[in-house]
């Protein structure tokens, strides 16, 4: 997920915490909201740190290997824990607060909360992370929520404001509401129906804001939260059943579906679809977008970028539309996998890896994070490494495709 959404939920969670603690210890309570808010925010997003060490592996490769690294494992969930702890007592020192030992103890759980919220919520997208280090280096993809989701940040946004904070941080949270409908409208993935929903989405916790207790709030707003992941989850998986019972048999059989739904709109899943002939040792992918129900939410409403491509598109159903396509053999992915170091570097990152053979280079990439342009999931590398030009330190994680390159994990 985005920063965004990690801090909202953080701060959510901070003031949840903030009022079972004063609810339990009235009398004795000394730290106002504020302490509450931003550590659970830090312990929220501290996992992303990851950015700051990834040059340790120069160049592209390093940030998609390293991002949603180590520091999105369990292994590294108390050194973490221990960090934001650390922090907010030298706060509390220089500022000369006295937290209280239920004060501190509530803290205390929200640095540890922290980092295991974020990795749970990293783990519900398509990119995936391998929470199980250093036990296992397999990846994990949830494939549930799009990477920015603003129903997300439509249900937490009005939470935060109608607590008791002050103007300039009212001000603040809401700027974030112009930002996301922008977001939205210029990224072209979200269709006209679905920017009304959302402001009908928005327009109705603002409501709930002004007629519902704060207690009423908080809790509205997490069941909210619950629900929506819940429906996701559940068209998660009617998509994936769909798209099974509609490409299985033949002489291909599937080996993987990344999905992803579309922003704020469960009906709606981009999809690659990867499939494998292993008696020739052939695969092939394709990239498309699938509606549960043409019936409520037809393949052109899904989003503005549809309609074009529909028009042009002969590989189409009523429920899905595939527009990009690669055939290649396992033998050749794992002569690359072999013999070219970055090669090897980029498989351990891509989920559907694929390639474009240049003049004198190989362009890299990823059909989950194919566009228009140049990706930032894409690579352009050397047919040869000359001895040392590799890159270096590469973490161990198991290539998700590990089934097309004939290796055993």
């Amino acid at each position: 997920m985005d920063n965004i959404t990690h801090s909202l939920v953080g701060l959510a969670v901070g003031e949840a915490a903030y009022r079972l603690c004063r609810r339990k210890q009235p009398a004795s309570a000394s730290l106002p909201r504020a302490p509450f808010w931003w550590v659970s925010a830090i312990a929220n997003n501290l996992p992303d740190l990851d950015s700051l060490y990834a040059p340790i592996t120069p160049g592209k490769i390093g940030y998609l290997l390293h991002h949603r690294g180590h520091t999105h494992t369990l292994g590294m969930v108390l050194p973490q824990f221990l960090l934001v702890l650390a922090f907010a007592y030298l706060v509390f020192r220089f500022t000369k607060q006295r937290p209280t030992r239920r004060e501190w103890k509530t803290l205390g759980i929200l640095c540890l909360l922290g980092p295991l919220i974020h990795i749970s919520l990293d783990a519900l997208n398509s990119y995936g992370v391998h929470p199980g280090w250093p036990f296992s280096s397999k990846w994990l993809y949830g494939d549930t929520l799009f990477i920015i989701e603003p129903l997300l940040w439509f249900m937490f946004i009005p939470l935060l404001v109608s607590q008791p904070i002050s103007k300039a941080w009212r001000g603040v949270l809401s700027l974030f509401i112009p930002f996301a409908f922008v977001l939205a409208f210029s990224s072209g993935l979200v269709s006209m129906v679905t920017f009304a929903f959302l402001m009908l989405w928005l327009i109705l916790f603002f409501i709930l804001s002004l007629k519902l207790s704060a207690r009423a709030m908080l809790s509205t707003t997490g069941v909210a939260f619950v629900l929506v992941l819940l429906a996701f989850n559940i068209t998660s998986g009617i998509a994936r059943q769909q798209i099974t019972d509609a490409e299985n048999g033949g002489e291909y059989s599937i080996v993987d579906i990344a999905l992803s739904p579309l922003p704020a709109n469960p009906f709606c899943w981009t999809a690659v679809l990867i499939q494998k002939n292993s008696s020739q040792h052939r695969f092939k992918m394709r990239n498309g977008i699938h509606t549960i129900s043409p019936a409520i939410f037809p393949l052109g409403q899904c989003t503005e970028l549809l309609p074009a491509t529909l028009a042009h598109e002969k590989n189409q159903t009523s429920s899905t539309v595939w527009w990009a396509d690669f055939e290649g053999t396992t033998d050749e992915f794992t002569r690359l996998n072999t013999e070219n170091c970055m090669a090897n570097a980029f498989f351990r990152f891509a989920r559907a890896p694929y390639y474009e053979p240049l003049i004198s280079t190989l362009l890299l990439k990823d059909m989950r994070f194919q566009s228009r342009g140049p990706s930032f999931a894409q690579i352009e590398a050397q047919l040869e490494y000359p001895e040392g030009s590799c890159p270096r330190f590469l973490p161990s994680w198991d290539p998700p495709r590990s089934d097309l390159l004939e290796i055993s994990n």
